[in-house]
């Protein structure tokens, strides 16, 4: 995002569809990172609080029609609320962060949990309760929410939702310096398919390889905590709202 508080990312991205995903993740890492002018708040706490909207859109303004699109990412990003006993549909629609920037989006369908949750939906005859009922459905919401998924590339959908923050924001140099040194050893005629498996390859190995930069830690490790953090951040933040 373009303003004062924010870092310059350059990544070779393989398509399109990577090119998306990594704008929305940029205006995710910007809606969870502290600005100075916002008190060391981040964009999505000010923008979740009385008058909110209007602070965000006075010290980040963004101009002319050029920027309607930038405008749109930005507001659906801010617009988003963590609900543990919900399910967090909205993690179909975000950006997934790092671990899933060359992966095709998944829907619904992809998500093999979910149906088998279902399963175990209680009878009217069983929970004749409406009351006993709606709190059987909550517990599989929140089973679902906070369970890794493999269309999520481990992450939970809460994790999804939640987004990513400054830890990793400040990966990505190091990710693209990674596909940088990769796709230098491709032959450049790759097709587009081969170059985004090329990618997805890449960015597997790079998220698995312990870092001295992370203490020792793997950047998926890494991204897993911070987001957990976030999360929990976010749903303090709006309790003390309510």
């Amino acid at each position: 995002m373009e303003d004062s508080d924010s870092t310059v990312h350059s990544m070779l991205l393989p398509n399109p569809a990577a090119r998306s995903r990594y704008k929305q993740l940029l205006t995710e890492l910007w809606c969870n990172s502290p600005h100075e002018r916002l008190d060391g708040l981040t964009p999505w706490q000010v923008y979740h609080s009385r008058g909110g909207p209007r602070r965000i859109s006075q010290l980040f303004p963004l101009s002319g029609g050029a920027d309607e699109s930038t405008r749109a990412l930005r507001e659906s990003e801010l617009d988003v609320l963590p609900r543990l006993d919900v399910r967090m549909l909205d993690s179909f629609h975000r950006s997934g962060g790092i671990l899933n920037l060359f992966l095709d989006r998944p829907t619904e369908g992809d998500d093999p949990f979910w149906p088998k949750l279902l399963q175990r939906v209680p009878s009217p005859d069983d929970l004749p309760e409406r009351v006993e009922r709606t709190r059987a459905w909550r517990s599989l919401c929140r089973e679902w929410n906070s369970s890794a998924s493999v269309v999520f590339s481990g992450l939970s959908p809460a994790q999804v939702v939640a987004g990513g923050g400054p830890r990793e924001a400040a990966l990505l140099d190091g990710l693209a310096q990674h596909l940088e040194a990769v796709f230098q050893q491709h032959d450049s005629h790759q097709s587009a398919g081969e170059l985004a498996f090329s990618a997805a390859m890449a960015l597997r190995q790079w998220q698995l390889m312990p870092q001295v930069a992370l203490e020792g830690s793997r950047p998926d490790q890494v991204i897993r905590q911070e987001r957990d953090q976030i999360l929990a951040a976010k749903l303090d933040w709006l309790a003390k709202q309510a």
